[in-house]
């Protein structure tokens, strides 16, 4: 009986059990049936997942830092009428980011822009010109795709490029530009006469050599006309005056001659045709003078036979007394002129500013040949007579001399009569 009892018991606690699972069949089985696949690759969970007699439903792919890409990052599981549909969500990897376009920001505007979508500023390099503290460039490229807390490696400008100005002093003016040239500069050429510098090479120049300037800037050089020539028209009429004056001398040589003659014409004859022979030579003397003075307007008339005939094509000249040197000369060469600039020191007493244009020649309004040259000619800058060189112009003024307005090219000043 007593085991009889047991066996009941037995009998009862079994059916107990198998109407507990009745009663929830899907959570039991579930519970027991379902494994866990988290983490796994997609191909290791379904077979797991199969084995055990489960089907499989949508598997969805999202993009996750964490977890693998390719691996189960969660699973949900849904009873259905045959048994447990179980739903796979993967990883597809991280989550990219894309990198905005940080060019002309400054670092502080680009780490700001960066952090906001969790990126970093990388290595920072420089390169010269541009805006001095903004980027240039970076890396990757705006509009890539990056995972998150990527750097992005950035290029910022220091400013202009600095580069060395050649030493051109004694170079001739082909041999300066092409160094200058070579270090992406340009040059601004004038001329100025030098009794030191042999013509045709550089006198001066502007910035020095070996001065650091901004790239693509200007150098300017000065090249030598060679000594400075004497005044335009001062030697045609002294060697004129001076022929002459040798002829007039000579006629009264020839007088006195003949004079002599007529003292001597008392005493004989022989002194009488001295004297006519004194005169033949005064007349003769004279000849020579007038001779002379001839050759002196021949050389006249081949200096002005020398001229070469103008073109048929003739342009007006501007005036460009207002303009510096350098619009001046763009203006003119615009036009078709060669343009030549003589620097000099001004006459005056009132102050002169350097590189203030003084004179051209031809004039402004002149109808001058395409092609022909413009002579400008610009101040070197002066500070006036100053005071003992207007002092002694006053004195030399008050005596009626004019010397002193030639010699300090101030105006004597007005005598005052009472």
């Amino acid at each position: 009986m007593k085991c009889c009892k047991v066996e009941k018991n037995f009998v009862l606690g079994l059916l107990m059990v198998v109407l507990a699972a009745l009663a929830n069949p899907c959570v039991s089985m579930a519970q027991e049936v379902v494994p866990d696949v988290s983490g796994m690759e997609e191909a290791a969970a379904l077979t797991a997942l199969e084995a055990a007699g489960v089907t499989v439903g949508a598997v969805i792919g999202v993009c996750n830092n964490a977890v693998p890409q390719g691996h189960v990052i969660s699973q949900t599981e849904t009873p259905t009428a045959n048994g447990v549909e179980v739903t796979l969500v993967l990883s597809d990897g991280e989550c990219l980011v894309t990198v905005p376009n940080l060019v002309g920001l400054t670092l502080a505007q680009a780490a700001m822009t960066l952090e906001q979508i969790a990126l970093n500023v990388g290595t920072i390099a420089y390169v010269c010109g541009g805006v001095a503290d903004t980027i240039a460039s970076h890396d990757p490229v705006p509009n890539s795709r990056v995972a998150p807390c990527s750097s992005i490696d950035v290029v910022i400008f220091s400013g202009p490029c600095m580069v060395t100005v050649p030493d051109v002093i004694g170079f001739t003016e082909t041999q300066a530009r092409d160094a200058c040239s070579a270090v992406t500069l340009s040059t601004l050429v004038s001329w100025d006469y030098s009794d030191t510098v042999p013509s045709g090479l550089v006198i001066s120049q502007n910035p020095v050599g070996g001065t650091q300037v901004e790239e693509n800037s200007s150098v300017r050089i000065v090249i030598s006309l060679g000594p400075e020539p004497s005044v335009e028209g001062e030697g045609e009429p002294a060697e004129g005056e001076a022929a002459e004056g040798e002829g007039e001398p000579a006629e009264g040589e020839g007088e006195a001659a003949e004079g002599e003659g007529e003292a001597a014409e008392g005493e004989g004859e022989p002194a009488e045709g001295e004297g006519e022979a004194a005169d033949g030579e005064g007349e003769a003397a004279e000849g020579e003078g007038e001779a002379a003075d001839g050759e002196g307007e021949a050389a006249e008339g081949e200096s002005a036979e020398g001229e070469p005939t103008p073109p048929v094509v003739r342009v007006p000249v501007p005036d460009i007394s207002e303009l510096t040197p350098e619009d001046a000369q763009t203006a003119l060469e615009d036009l078709g002129f060669a343009v030549r600039i003589v620097r000099r020191n001004p006459i005056g007493c009132a102050p002169v500013e350097p590189d203030q244009i003084l004179g051209q020649r031809p004039p402004a309004g002149t109808m001058a040949p395409a092609g022909s040259e413009v002579t400008l000619t610009v101040s070197r800058g002066r500070s006036g007579a100053g005071p003992l060189g207007n002092a002694l112009a006053g004195i030399l003024g008050a005596t009626g001399l004019f010397l002193g307005w030639c010699l300090f090219g101030c105006p004597p000043p007005p005598t005052i009569i009472n």
